[in-house]
């Protein structure tokens, strides 16, 4: 059976060859060519296929349209048909050759390529643009190679060329493996502009000639506590992108908070002279009755700049002149309307502690740096004065005596809302200002959130009782309650 086959097999070679024996030279060489025509285009049709970039595709396909014409040439110059055979056959191998040794350089190129790209992709010592800086000269050098390869007309020459080493040189100039600048040194030079900066906001505000002592202290400590927010940030960042934003919004903040405080002050006391100037021309008011509403509108100014100086951010002090009615408070104090009751007088000064009274709680309640300890304290203490000075302004029969109760109240309030456990000042009493021995302090970073976030906060009862709380401090010691008084009249 097996030597059937055999027999077989040799007949179809024997007359196979008989065929190509019978072949002229021309005709071989014809047959020669053609084989090589398709390799060409079996080679083009895989380059099509590939991921090849259009015009790399195009320098390929033409590098092989070359090599087969040079391959078709050496044939038609054979003068034997086992030359003819030999060329047809290293033709064809020539033209897979070169398209494998371009295959295989773009390859080990790529690899390469892609390790860089990850190291600087993973590199949190760069900022994003310089990463992206380093991706463009990473593709720009592949492109070029690549270009280098796809001119190659043969497998020899694409083998000669040392493309690492070509990739390398037109990455000389980066710093994808020279390194650059440590996270811990971009930390540090973020600190130090931070710190500059506060220095040079705190030398501004030092003098700055309208601002009262106390104000310049509080002003420094809203710094401070702004800066003190930034460091935690830049020590607790990944990456130096990270670095960089805290670094910009604080050079923002520090650079011009103190000048958003002055527009904000600049604009209230615009408002209070301009009142100050109609309650003095008012020929109706006695001397003693302007005194009285001069002294409120200065109580009023005095804790709008108190409330403009404690935010932490440019747009909180913007905004803090929209935080309360000042505008219907100065509004209230110009007016003629008076109270001339003493019981009229009782009431509605209890009614306006009692609102302080709560507002004051929720200032607290929202109080950077306290513990939870701390805050129950105070609250507690707000209670118990409230109380204490309800029961002597009961008792009163004097009217001077009733005004001076309720603005010692508030001046008690502001205290505790004002009041800082951190700083080494006399102690209101040893009630408030003692610390339980648990009380932790929350950090800056959670200081500066919880001030913005105030008043998103707050509900709309809420907001009502902030302005309460701005407006009845400079009128429970004055004259000027008819109209919280019309109001509770008509509410019985």
């Amino acid at each position: 059976m097996a030597a059937g086959k055999n027999a077989a097999l040799t007949q179809t070679i024997l007359a196979a060859t008989a065929v190509e024996n019978a072949l002229t030279l021309s005709e071989r060489k014809k047959l020669a060519k053609q084989a090589v025509d398709e390799v060409v285009k079996q080679e083009q049709r895989a380059v099509h296929e590939s991921d090849l970039m259009t015009n790399s595709k195009a320098a390929q396909n033409a590098a092989l349209d070359l090599l087969g014409q040079a391959a078709k040439a050496a044939i038609e110059q054979a003068e034997d048909a086992t030359k003819v055979d030999e060329l047809a056959q290293s033709g064809q191998q020539d033209l897979v050759a070169l398209t494998v040794a371009k295959k295989n350089s773009y390859a080990t190129l790529r690899q390469v390529a892609a390790k860089d790209l990850q190291q600087v992709a993973g590199d949190a010592n760069r900022l994003a643009s310089e990463k992206q800086e380093e991706v463009t000269a990473i593709q720009a050098a592949l492109q070029k190679v690549f270009a280098l390869i796809d001119r190659q007309k043969e497998q020899s020459a694409v083998k000669e060329l040392d493309v690492l080493s070509v990739y390398a040189d037109q990455l000389a100039n980066r710093t994808i493996h020279a390194g650059v600048e440590k996270l811990s040194n971009r930390k540090e030079a973020a600190e130090q502009t931070v710190a500059a900066l506060t220095k040079k906001a705190e030398a501004t505000i030092n003098q700055d000639a309208s601002l009262a002592d106390a104000e310049k202290v509080d002003q420094k400590n809203a710094f401070e506590e702004a800066a003190k927010a930034a460091e935690k940030r830049i020590a607790q960042a990944g990456d130096a992108d990270q670095v960089h934003q805290v670094e910009e919004e604080a050079q923002t903040t520090l650079s011009s908070l103190h000048q958003a405080m002055a527009a904000s002050r600049a604009y209230l006391q615009e408002k209070t002279t301009s009142a100050a100037e109609k309650v003095e021309n008012n020929q109706n008011l006695s001397a003693s009755e302007k005194a009285e509403r001069q002294e409120a509108i200065q109580t009023l100014l005095h804790n709008a700049f108190r409330h403009v100086d404690d935010q932490r951010t440019v747009e909180a002090a913007k905004a803090a002149i929209d935080d309360f009615d000042f505008d219907q408070a100065l509004a209230e104090i110009v007016s003629d309307r008076q109270v001339t009751s003493l019981e009229d007088r009782k009431q509605l000064a209890m009614t306006a502690m009692t609102n302080s009274a709560s507002w004051t709680k929720l200032v607290i309640e929202q109080k950077m740096g306290l513990s939870a300890v701390s805050k129950v304290e105070r609250q507690s203490r707000i209670d118990d004065e409230l109380v204490q000075v309800q029961e002597k302004i009961n008792a009163e029969t004097d009217v001077d005596t009733v005004n001076q109760l309720s603005r010692q109240f508030e001046k008690t309030l502001a205290a505790l809302a004002k009041q800082k456990p951190a700083r080494k000042t006399a102690p209101l009493t040893a009630a408030v200002n003692q610390e339980s021995e648990n009380d932790h302090q929350t950090s800056p970073e959670a200081d500066l959130t919880a001030s913005n976030q105030l008043g998103k906060s707050l509900t709309d009862q809420d907001k009502k009782e902030k302005r309460t709380w701005f407006r009845f401090p400079f009128l429970t010691g004055n004259r000027f309650f008819a109209s919280a008084k019309k109001k509770q009249d008509s509410a019985k």
